[in-house]
């Protein structure tokens, strides 16, 4: 294990959908919708121009990977943007609150069925969801405070590709020092970690609001995060002082290592070995680590 001084950079290379042949297609129109990012802003898919969804109406919809339903949502369209060509990306979110849990059961499920075929098991089938398991049937082990929800409004990207987040930095008014404090989750294998650090992303609203729960006056403004080997290094980044930050730090994670317990089944170990760090530039990466991407097992949501 090995956390550095320097900001991490983001996993923005959409290496979790590039590993998968995921997509969406609505109950009352089954036109095929791939998948190309999921994160905080929600899924993200390609669709042609003439058949891109209504905004704001939610609508029943089939998560569907090589054939196979893994489950079905109600998806409500966040936001559209062009692409070349007559196609659109569309971003979607899910429309209940426990539809965020069946999609990642479902996706988990998916990757756990995934590697038992990569690792020759024969009589791996996939039969659903979480199927054989006794996951997310204990009550809900994390409480989000109240008026944090899924619908709050995200901040648009301000690009995409590798840089997408150091542009939010640079968009940030007033925001030229902020402070750090690193920890380090430790996962069973190196596929559970580029699942669970997507898994994060997603969340961060979540996170943010857990982060307060310790401190009001701890403001989180993001968290950078990198894969190496069964860790996922994170980064969580405050305009705050040091004394809230350290403990929003250590009261998020301990309420992920509890949310991962309950909807994923996931057994999470985490450390907080760094102090906490004042970052006169929020951008710098020495790109050690960047490696570990290209070392990723087939097995973590493969296309092959």
């Amino acid at each position: 294990m090995y956390i550095t001084r320097d900001l991490p950079a983001p996993v923005f290379d959409d290496d979790f959908t590039a590993r998968t042949r995921i997509e969406v297609r609505y109950v009352d129109h089954p036109v095929s919708m791939p998948l190309t990012r999921l994160d905080r802003h929600g899924l993200t898919v390609t669709v042609a121009h003439a058949e891109q969804p209504v905004i704001g109406l939610p609508r029943r919809a089939l998560i569907v990977a090589d054939g196979a339903t893994l489950c079905e949502l109600r998806l409500v369209a966040r936001s559209t943007a062009p692409l070349q060509g007559d196609c659109v990306a569309a971003t979607l979110q899910p429309s209940r609150a426990d539809d965020h849990d069946l999609l990642w059961q479902a996706l988990r499920a998916y990757q756990l069925h995934l590697c038992a075929v990569a690792s020759g098991d024969e009589s791996a089938r996939w039969a659903g969801p979480m199927a054989g398991e006794a996951v997310a049937t204990t009550p809900h082990a994390v409480r989000t405070p109240r008026g944090v929800t899924r619908s709050t409004a995200l901040p648009a990207r301000a690009s995409e590709g590798p840089h997408a987040t150091a542009s939010l930095w640079e968009s940030e008014s007033g925001l030229h020092s902020v402070v750090s404090c690193d920890a380090a989750f430790s996962l069973a294998s190196q596929e559970d970690a580029w699942f669970f650090s997507h898994w994060l992303d997603y969340h961060f609203e979540e996170i943010r609001a857990w982060a307060r729960m310790s401190d009001g006056a701890a403001d989180l403004r993001e968290i950078f995060m990198r894969v190496a080997d069964h860790e996922v290094e994170v980064r969580f980044v405050f305009q705050s002082s040091e004394r809230a930050m350290r403990a929003a730090t250590e009261t998020a994670c301990g309420c992920i290592k509890a949310e991962a317990a309950r909807q994923l089944a996931m057994t999470i170990d985490y450390c907080l070995p760094g102090t906490g760090a004042t970052l006169a530039s929020p951008i710098v990466w020495s790109g050690r680590g960047a490696g570990g991407r290209s070392g990723a097992s087939v097995c973590a949501f493969s296309s092959k």
